[in-house]
């Protein structure tokens, strides 16, 4: 099982969240972010997946994660994401998750095309 964070609810965490939450080696164990009208708050919570508004480097520290997906597009948080995460979990931040979100966005289509 795979314990999963994520961090930036917007359209990217979307799109993340649609792809793994069916995935049942996968365990999200939340998302956070600081504005509470994020379009994946609302998602998150339908599925019932905790959601923090609060500082997620502080959530981070108490949790037991495997692997962090940082969405929001801020090199601060990536930066003290890859800090803290020395030896205690994964983090997908910067070109990578831009990547992985328009792998996303490209199957998205395809699947549309196809139908």
């Amino acid at each position: 099982m795979v314990r999963v964070f994520l961090i930036g609810a917007g359209r990217g965490c979307q799109l993340v969240l649609g792809h793994l939450m069916p995935i049942p080696s996968v365990r999200i164990l939340g998302v956070a972010d600081n504005d509470p009208k994020a379009v994946a708050l609302k998602m998150a919570q339908v599925a019932g997946l905790p959601v923090f508004l609060t500082d997620p480097i502080d959530i981070l520290k108490t949790l037991d994660v495997d692997m962090v997906f940082d969405l929001t597009g801020d090199p601060k948080i990536g930066s003290a994401l890859l800090q803290l995460s020395k030896d205690r979990f994964e983090v997908a931040t910067g070109q990578v998750t831009r990547l992985f979100i328009n792998t996303l966005i490209e199957a998205a289509e395809k699947n549309q095309l196809l139908k």
